[in-house]
């Protein structure tokens, strides 16, 4: 790996480390409310928008799982259309974030204080159990 590609992928991490950051910093630092499903949010926006930009020619799939590859079709319309099927992909994760917390947010909207965090924390531990061993959805941990 080169220096600017080591570089590219350093401040890719920061900067997505950093969004978690501030998100968690919202909820916790400014409402004040405990909440430890925060990470499974994370975990649904990043795996949705791997199969969303992941190719979806079977000889380049992993192990039978093939993403919708929305920066090669959108690539091959027009010039730079591969940038906009990336964002499309970022985006399309983001949306996906939003309506499992919406989902989540819904039942447990009165609840206050531990109630919410263990409430929180039972659906990222099922939600992390779920990818990790359901082989036919983002073909497990690998």
């Amino acid at each position: 790996m080169s220096v600017a590609g080591f570089l590219v992928s350093l401040l890719t991490f920061i900067a997505i480390y950093s969004l978690f950051g501030l998100g968690l910093n919202l909820k916790f630092g400014v409402t004040g409310l405990i909440d430890f499903g925060h990470v499974a949010y994370f975990m649904v926006g990043a795996y949705v928008t791997v199969w969303l930009t992941m190719p979806r020619d079977p000889a380049v799939s992993y192990n039978g799982i093939s993403g919708v590859g929305l920066p090669e079709l959108f690539g091959g319309l027009f010039p730079g259309g591969s940038i906009v099927g990336w964002l499309l992909g970022v985006v399309g994760g983001m949306i996906a974030a939003a309506i499992v917390s919406l989902l989540v947010a819904v039942p447990t909207l009165r609840l206050r204080e531990d109630y919410l965090a263990i409430t929180a924390l039972g659906v990222a531990v099922i939600l992390n159990r779920v990818f990790n061993n359901e082989v036919w959805l983002f073909n497990g941990a690998f």
